[in-house]
């Protein structure tokens, strides 16, 4: 394998012969979880066997290069899109192969990001720019392979302004809840439904689909769940004093709130704050919750319902 310094070298050598070719960037999925779970020398050996499989798949006349601790590259002369799209989904099934490290069986995903010179890129950075936004899309979109398109880097651009943003309406306070009625059968309120919504001083409003999609990649669900919990809590205590009627409070929870170490804690101290019952409480969780952490899930729910917290599913924050 070329380290990093080398593949420029032979991009650059390629580019000065003005030929066509296509730069592919591989990216482990997840990685950095690996690392986490099993530790740094099964880390190690997993890219030491990924390394492996792309030596075999690569065809004769490619380079092939690690970039970096996850991140691998290779560089071909087929720049053709069906068939670079068709060869780099087997590529990706062939990674995605179970292998051995001592006792364990591993299975890695990987990610494709795809830019063909010169139509992508008619100069070094221009290309590796692209080929790294064509990769962002695929890991953004879950979808294993995406060749570079113009409209991606709009879409990047704007991503990174609604993150920008977030952090700042965060931080400022920008984001303020609506209540959704919850009627019954007789017509009768029986309670409300909190959805976070955003006007950005920037970007005007913002859907709850797209802030919360950044707000789940950028490291944000954290600041942004609590933010929902506590004000919902301290604007329903204020409501519930005002019409003198009990009520149900439905918050939705992220499946990363809900994992977070001592979220039943966050939780009770939040309803003991604003002196909210624990049983006026709904919890509203996605189904995805069920594929993480089982056992763990399981506990968690057990110990929010031990207090008299209901749980329901619903999609988070979208009403």
């Amino acid at each position: 394998l070329l380290n990093r310094a080398g593949l420029l070298d032979r991009l650059e050598g390629r580019l000065s012969q003005a030929r066509p070719f296509s730069l592919v960037v591989i990216n482990i999925d997840n990685f950095s979880g690996i690392n986490d779970r099993f530790g740094l020398e099964y880390g190690d050996h997993t890219l030491v066997e990924f390394g492996r499989r792309l030596e075999r798949l690569a065809e004769r006349h490619d380079d092939l290069a690690r970039l970096g601790s996850d991140e691998f590259a290779i560089v071909t002369p087929n720049t053709n899109i069906p068939s670079l799209t068709d060869a780099c989904r087997a590529l990706v099934e062939d990674l995605a192969q179970i292998f051995e490290v001592g006792r364990l069986r591993l299975q890695v995903g990987a990610s494709v990001g795809v830019a063909r010179y010169p139509e992508d890129g008619d100069s070094l950075s221009k290309l590796i720019r692209s080929a790294h936004l064509a990769l962002y899309e695929a890991k953004q979109s879950r979808n294993a392979v995406c060749v570079y398109k113009a409209e991606m880097e709009t879409a990047y651009l704007r991503r990174l302004n609604v993150e920008q943003r977030l952090r700042y309406g965060l931080a400022s306070h920008a984001l303020y809840m609506v209540y959704q009625p919850q009627v019954n059968d007789a017509g009768e309120t029986i309670g409300l439904e909190a959805l976070v919504r955003w006007q950005d001083e920037e970007l005007g409003f913002v859907s709850p689909a797209e802030f919360v999609d950044v707000a789940e990649k950028s490291g944000l669900m954290i600041p942004l769940g609590n933010f929902v919990l506590d004000t919902s809590l301290r604007e329903f205590r204020q409501l519930i004093d005002k019409v003198k009627q009990p009520l149900d409070l439905a918050i939705n929870i992220s499946v990363i709130q809900f994992c977070q170490p001592g979220f039943v804690d966050t939780v009770l101290n939040a309803l003991k704050t604003h002196d909210v019952s624990p049983s006026s409480l709904v919890l509203e969780i996605t189904e995805t919750l069920f594929m993480g952490n089982f056992d763990q899930v399981l506990q968690t729910i057990c110990d929010l319902r031990s207090h008299g917290i209901r749980l329901a599913m619903d999609d988070f924050g979208t009403g």
